[in-house]
């Protein structure tokens, strides 16, 4: 249930903020973020807020799957359940509940919020890979190393051209995309998440039937 959890609420977010932005007028994907979605249109507002608490209920599922897999991947997967729990906590609720407000050019108390709880929950799943990258050792999961290498080098590259975006201005091109960064490093990193889970489900099954083997009597 946890990695179908995961698998579900990483794979939706994207398509469901994608939709918020073909109803909301005048927005652009590319120069704005998903947090201006909720500043531009009330509807989306809304939504984004029932979202916020699906969004923070699915990671928190996710994560709980995610700590009890210290059987099988060690310590370091509990490290990450807990990066996950945050990053469910400060997108979901966080972001969700206290959508982004400017006055003026300035943002208020409520949008310095959203931007502190949305910037500590994607801190913690940024993290995440790098945490699992020991564990998933080249000589026992090359292909699962690999994997998780790629995506830490992408996010990391996305990551940084979206910090840009706060120094350029919208109307600077490519350094000015906050909306396409923003996407490239949750695409990113929700694809890993995905991973995780498919990973996660592989080996516990793995785990469960060797131990039904173990309990099997032999025969006389």
């Amino acid at each position: 249930m946890a990695a179908f959890a995961g698998i579900m609420i990483a794979a939706c977010d994207l398509p469901f903020n994608g939709y918020l932005g073909l109803i909301t007028p005048g927005y652009d994907w590319v120069i704005q973020s998903e947090s201006a979605l909720a500043e531009m249109n009330p509807v989306a507002a809304q939504w984004q807020a029932i979202w916020g608490v699906i969004f923070t209920l699915a990671f928190a599922t996710y994560a709980l799957g995610l700590w009890k897999a210290a059987r099988v991947w060690g310590k370091p997967i509990r490290w990450v359940a807990v990066v996950v729990l945050i990053y469910g906590i400060g997108q979901g609720i966080g972001s969700g509940w206290m959508p982004l407000q400017h006055s003026g050019a300035q943002l208020t108390v409520q949008g310095v919020l959203h931007e502190t709880f949305g910037g500590i929950g994607m801190l913690g799943l940024f993290i995440a890979p790098v945490i699992m990258l020991p564990v998933f050792t080249k000589k026992a999961n090359p292909r699962r190393q690999r994997f998780t290498l790629i995506i830490v080098i992408i996010s990391t590259v996305a990551a940084v051209l979206y910090l840009v975006t706060r120094v350029a201005g919208p109307e600077v091109v490519f350094w000015g995309w906050r909306g396409l960064w923003q996407r490239c490093l949750n695409a990113s990193l929700y694809s890993w998440l995905i991973a995780l889970a498919y990973w996660l489900l592989k080996d516990m099954r793995s785990v469960k039937e060797i131990s039904t083997s173990a309990a099997r009597p032999l025969p006389e």
